[in-house]
């Protein structure tokens, strides 16, 4: 020992440095399934699901910087065992939180910051290769794969003075505990649903031995091991045997799924090269390919690439970095690391006040007192937070100002409606309605947003005045999603139908059942929620006051009457409802009644239903804590006269009741019980039962809680039973969980095509996503159909009722009658030319609209052909099939007249009236007409944008006069 240094340490050169640096390293790995390697190199195995110390110091010593790494572990792939979804460490005072979700960025002290970032040149955090390093000036160095695998190294000055799973470092691998013991008392904190790995040793899954043979062979892991294979030369520096058997055993465990084994061969060779040691390449294109690998853009694979990578940071490789060369992705040249990404020098971000901002990204500093945007430089102006708002890191952890109290809008029943200035009033139209939308928004930040609800006639009474919402609508963030009566399970986003729970733009906008009800929540405070039968709330934070508008109010906190779309205010509910009427082509609906036109509930019944409410506000009843903090009196008003207009009907009843107890919850009331097997009990799904009070996320299936922010109140609902997991919207057995992947929800073999059809994703049954490149065929098109995406034949259709889908796949509706040019050669002086009109007709005794007749124009020829299968050719009638003319043939093929031009289109006429046209490939680009053309909005009920009928106009059939036109 060298005089000066401790002991542990001795005199050495090191990086070029010479100074008192440790005798020696030990390094305990947590990988896969996961199987621990300690300090001392004892393998085993765990499958626990809580949070657990991994590596800390419990020695006294003084002299011993203290510190403790824990990781957080889920279930992933086949639900057999579990991997590091976050890793904490804390020390020198100081909490450091790497999360799988949060690639490229970290949580220092609870504040997201972006890699790489310093703590008072003590602690480094920076992205090394494909891993993310956490290094201190004591030696200590951990890193996460940003997937499941960590490694923790610890200087020999730690020996004897190390706990938690990786063991006490006293290089006795003999003297560790047993896996049960060493995961029981490691448990440093428990998350909803999580366990300690097998109940039973009988209940861990097992391999089978004839498979077990073929996982090790060269096809999958046996080159770990070959001595003749790429990892020859490191089988003497680092033991093959561990790795390979873990290889094995997952491999296994997920029946040979497909490159299981190629993270276990990627991760030898990364122990392997961090020695010094040379692995030769084994990627082919057939074996673990490097297309199949995740990988920042601008990057390119190498072998035996430099870790060592410049930075937006600093422009240049972090200071003193010299490690040996790893296999992974590496910026192209021209590009530095920002982050996790690889990005041009000109959109590097800014370092400012010691962390590193991406270019274009906008904080708060100060307090919340400075508003700052990276663009090169940072510029900062003076910014003070709301007058009801605070100061306060938000889900995200980005310091921003969040606000401090909100209001809620209810539409329930009738519909019975509270605004947000709780005025409370009756407005029982059966149309579309803007219940609110921001509104006066100029000069502010606030994200503009709109909710629509559309009302149908209530079912359970047979009084016409009487509605209920049928559909809501949510307008944000350029995103429109529906949530439709009694459609469970799915929401509609931009048309698709798409499953729940659902998170949009890394949690911009979530969808996920919480309790009874579905919710649509905003990062900006916006919550929408409908229970799909009865009631639907809208809820804004308190900087949208004065800055609402729609049937839930103008949120001003004054009680002074009804804002029209004008401005102008009113005290006449119809007239207040009919104004923010949303049109809705085609649709025939009442802005409800006023004054004696309502319908009332005469005084002998209203006495037999008032006893039936009476329990809304019964002092010494199940709701009587929460009087006090919300007045049951409306409630109680809304409950007798809906149970009165339904005759009695118990579920309506029911429904009343359950409405003020979810406000109650909302608010934070506990509730005493109130259903019994005979009252007002609910039916819940297979593998659940009713609570009072139920958590969303109390028994989450794996990846759920990734997907979505659980909600932090409890609300009645439906609980999973023992051995089943919630997935979002119901309870299933752990194999049966589905898959969580970008936010989206899939159920075990599912496959979705992405909404350019350019990618297939697929939900295997070890419970991950698979996803491929794929395309539509050229005489396909990717369109939207019923709610799915597909490659379907490039076609136009006009349907009952008017509906009409584009070659676009854009729908709508025709509700003016007469002829229309659906489809025409564009140029007119083309030898081919044609055009094709449609005539419209709604029938006088049916009502309904539909094709009565189609035309055809050629150069020297017409075919007409009508709605009683007849056809016309140049006038004369003709029996079918016909050819007019070489290139055109008219045939009846099972109730459908089909006509066709040759390389150019077919027409199918049906004996329902629905006709169908597909072009040839030939024709692209030289179709015009109705038919061909993209339409200038969405079509979505509840907005005022340019409708169907009005894009329809230009193509009505000049030579077709009608009255109606």
């Amino acid at each position: 020992m060298k005089p000066g240094c401790h002991q542990g340490y001795e005199c050495k050169v090191v990086n070029d440095l010479i100074g008192c640096h440790p005798m020696e390293y030990a390094e305990c790995s947590m990988t896969g399934g996961p199987h621990v390697e300690t300090f001392d190199g004892h393998n085993y195995n765990f499958r626990g699901t809580c949070v657990y110390q991994l590596a800390g110091v419990c020695s006294k010593d003084p002299s011993l910087p203290k510190f403790e790494v824990d990781v957080q572990n889920d279930v992933y792939g086949k639900r057999v065992g579990s991997g590091a979804k976050l890793v904490e460490v804390k020390v020198d005072g100081n909490s450091i939180v790497v999360t799988r979700r949060q690639k490229g960025s970290v949580l220092i002290n609870g504040e997201l910051t972006n890699l790489p970032f310093q703590l008072k040149s003590k602690i480094t955090v920076q992205q090394m290769g494909d891993s993310v390093e956490i290094t201190t000036d004591f030696g200590l160095l951990v890193s996460y794969d940003w997937h499941s695998a960590v490694h923790v190294k610890v200087p020999s000055t730690y020996a004897d003075a190390m706990c938690g799973l990786c063991g006490n470092y006293n290089h006795n691998p003999k003297d560790e505990v047993s896996e049960e013991e060493l995961v029981k008392r490691w448990r440093v904190a428990e998350i909803p649903g999580c366990v300690d790995g097998c109940k039973n040793k009988s209940d861990c899954p097992s391999c089978d031995i004839t498979q077990k043979d073929i996982y090790e062979t060269d096809k999958y892991c046996g080159l770990i091991r070959n001595p003749t294979g790429p990892f020859r030369e490191c089988h003497a520096i680092k033991s093959p045997e561990s790795i390979f058997k873990n290889c094995v055993y997952d491999v296994c465990l997920y029946n040979g799924k497909k490159d299981s084994w190629c993270s276990y061969l990627r991760t030898y060779t990364l122990e392997c090269q961090r020695r010094g040691v040379n692995v030769s390449q084994w990627r082919t294109e057939d074996f673990c390919p490097t297309s199949k690998m995740s990988h920042p853009t601008n990057s390119h694979y190498e072998h035996c690439g430099d870790v060592c990578q410049a930075t937006c940071d600093t422009g240049a490789p972090p200071v003193d970095c010299k490690r040996p060369c790893e296999e992974g992705w590496m910026c192209n040249d021209g590009f530095l690391l920002s982050g996790s990404s690889c990005v041009p020098i000109d959109e590097c971000g800014c370092k400012y006040k010691g962390k590193y901002y991406k270019k274009g990204e906008r904080f708060l500093l100060s307090d919340c007192q400075q508003s700052c945007i990276c663009n090169g430089t940072v510029n900062c102006q003076s910014y003070t937070c709301g007058s009801f708002e605070k100061c306060a890191l938000n889900k995200k952890n980005v310091l921003s100002c969040q606000p401090m109290q909100n209001a809620t809008c209810t539409i329930a029943g009738d519909p019975h409606y509270k605004d947000f200035n709780n005025q409370i009033y009756d407005f029982q139209g059966t149309c579309t309605y803007t219940a609110a939308k921001s509104c006066h928004l100029e000069g502010s930040q606030l994200k503009p947003f709109s909710v629509v609800v559309e009302n149908e006639k209530w079912t359970m009474t047979d009084n016409p005045h009487v509605s209920v919402a049928k559909l809501v609508t949510v307008e944000v963030y350029g995103y429109t999603l529906i949530l439709r009566r009694n459609q469970l399970q799915t929401i509609m986003v931009n048309g698709a139908l798409t499953m729940i729970p659902l998170s949009i733009n890394e949690g911009q906008v979530e969808v996920y059942q919480e309790g009874l009800h579905y919710a649509i929540m905003t990062d900006f405070g916006l919550k929408v929620t409908y229970d799909m039968i009865y009631k639907v709330t809208v809820t804004v934070s308190a900087n949208y006051m004065g800055k609402t508008c729609g049937l839930c109010g103008n949120y001003n906190d004054k009680v002074d009457g009804h804002e029209l779309p004008d401005g102008k205010i009113t005290n006449d509910t119809k007239a207040f409802g009919a104004a923010w009427k949303v049109a809705v082509p085609g649709v025939v609906c009442e802005d409800g009644c006023e004054g004696d036109q309502c319908p009332k509930c005469d005084s002998d019944r209203k006495k037999m239903f008032e006893k039936a409410c009476e329990r809304i506000k019964d002092q010494n009843g199940s709701f009587a804590a929460c009087h006090n903090h919300l007045s049951p009196d409306s409630y109680y008003r809304d409950c007798v006269y809906d149970v009165c207009m339904s005759n009695g009907d118990r579920n309506v009843l029911c429904h009343s009741i359950s409405s003020y107890v979810s406000d109650c919850q909302t608010i934070g009331v506990q509730i005493n019980s109130w259903r019994t097997p005979d009252f007002c009990p609910i039916q819940c799904s297979d593998n659940s039962q009713y609570h009072l009070c139920t958590e969303a996320c109390a028994y989450p299936c794996p990846g759920l809680i990734d997907t979505i922010t659980c909600p932090t109140t409890c609300a009645e609902g439906c609980a999973c039973i023992e051995g089943y997991y919630f997935n979002g919207t119901g309870c299933v057995a752990l194999d049966d969980c589905g898959c969580y992947h970008n936010g989206r929800t899939y159920k075990i073999g599912e496959s979705v095509l992405s909404d350019n059809c350019q990618q297939r994703c697929n939900c295997s049954t070890s419970g991950e996503v698979e996803c491929e490149d794929v395309s539509c065929s050229p005489e396909e098109k990717c369109q939207l159909k019923n709610g799915i995406y597909g490659c379907y034949p490039k076609q136009c259709q006009i349907e009952n009722g008017g509906s009409i889908t584009l070659f676009s796949g854009v729908t709508g509706t025709i509700s003016v009658m007469g002829a229309y040019e659906i489809i025409e050669h564009c140029d007119e002086s083309a030898s081919d030319w044609f055009r094709v009109v449609a005539m419209l007709q709604e029938c006088t005794v049916t009502g309904v609209k539909s094709v009565v007749s189609v035309y055809f124009y050629f150069n020297d020829l017409s075919v007409t052909v009508t709605n009683k299968q007849e056809t016309w050719v140049n006038g004369r009638k003709v029996t079918l099939p016909s050819t007019p003319r070489n290139d055109i043939s008219v045939r009846l093929s099972e109730k459908t007249i089909i006509i066709e031009k040759t390389s150019h289109f077919q027409l199918y006429y049906s004996n329902t009236q629905e006709v169908t046209v597909t072009v040839s490939d030939s024709m692209v680009n030289k179709v015009c007409g109705a038919c061909d053309k993209m339409l200038p909005f969405r079509d979505v009920v509840g907005f005022r944008q340019e409708t169907m009928q009005e894009y329809m106009a230009p193509f009505s059939a000049q030579d077709f006069p009608t009255c109606e036109l």
